[in-house]
C-alpha cells in the first residue's frame, strides 16, 4: 500500500488464490505437521461453537483425514485455485 507505507517499496502482489469451502476443490495442502494447531485454534472460538469439545475435535480431524485420503497425506486442507492474470 504505498500511499500508506511509501519507503516499503512494490506493493505485494499474488498470483494464486486458495478458496476455502469449496464444492469443487482442486488443490489439496498436506496439514499433518499444523492439524493440532488448527484444532486447538477452532476450539478456541468458544463463543461461537458452544458444545462438546470432543466432537467438534473429531470433526476437524475427520474432515482433514477425509481432504487428505485422496492423495496419499494423513491430514489435509482442500481449497480451489485460482490464477491470477496480471
Amino acid at each position: 500500500m504505498p500511499l500508506y507505507f511509501p519507503n516499503q517499496g512494490q506493493a505485494h502482489q499474488v498470483r494464486q488464490l486458495l478458496l476455502s469451502g469449496t464444492h469443487e476443490p482442486d488443490v489439496v495442502a498436506d496439514v499433518s505437521r499444523t492439524i493440532d494447531t488448527k484444532v486447538k485454534a477452532v476450539l478456541a472460538h468458544a463463543s461461537q461453537l458452544a458444545g462438546d469439545d470432543e466432537a467438534i475435535r473429531d470433526l476437524v480431524y475427520g474432515r482433514a483425514e477425509q481432504a487428505g485420503r485422496p492423495v496419499g497425506v494423513a491430514f489435509g486442507e482442500a481449497f480451489r485455485s485460482v490464477e491470477l492474470a496480471f
